[in-house]
């Protein structure tokens, strides 16, 4: 299954399916396309927690290797989204004098989550868990006075 969907359609490059069901490329997929996709992400997302585990053989590897898996996919999103929240956060900073921005925030509820995954991100690295915050993401927000102890803050 996944050896055909590569060939017909150039990829394996599978996201999870909540994040998907917004994108309007999966939206156009029939109902069988989005079946069959939804099921190569959940199948791929077991086979990738395996190889983390370290319980799937080495011919599995070798043969998903083959296909062109990402065994990192949850390093965090593109380089481009990412510095667009971090300039988010750099603006808040500005404004308020911190960068601990309160669980619920109207103005910027997405800029909350995304410094609330920031901190669980680098808490994870700190307890050898993935996904992990890059050494050179955390020296930035680190830079920027991010206090990894603090992953809420009451809403004002």
């Amino acid at each position: 299954m996944l050896v055909d969907f590569k060939e017909r359609e150039g990829h394996v490059e599978f996201k999870r399916v909540d994040s998907v069901r917004k994108n309007e490329k999966f939206r156009a997929l029939t109902p069988e396309a989005q079946k069959e996709y939804k099921t190569l992400t959940w199948w791929l997302c077991r086979q990738r927690t395996a190889n983390r585990q370290g319980a799937l053989e080495q011919h599995q590897r070798l043969l998903l290797d083959r296909v062109g898996i990402d065994w990192s996919p949850l390093q965090g999103p593109g380089p481009e989204k990412w510095w667009a929240k971090y300039k988010r956060l750099e603006e808040y900073k500005e404004t308020h004098g911190d960068c601990n921005i309160p669980r619920i925030y109207p103005p910027d509820q997405d800029l909350a989550s995304w410094r609330t995954t920031q901190i669980l991100q680098y808490r994870n690295g700190k307890g050898g868990k993935k996904p992990d915050l890059s050494e050179e993401r955390t020296k930035l927000l680190e830079e920027l006075g991010i206090d990894w102890g603090v992953s809420t803050v009451a809403t004002p």
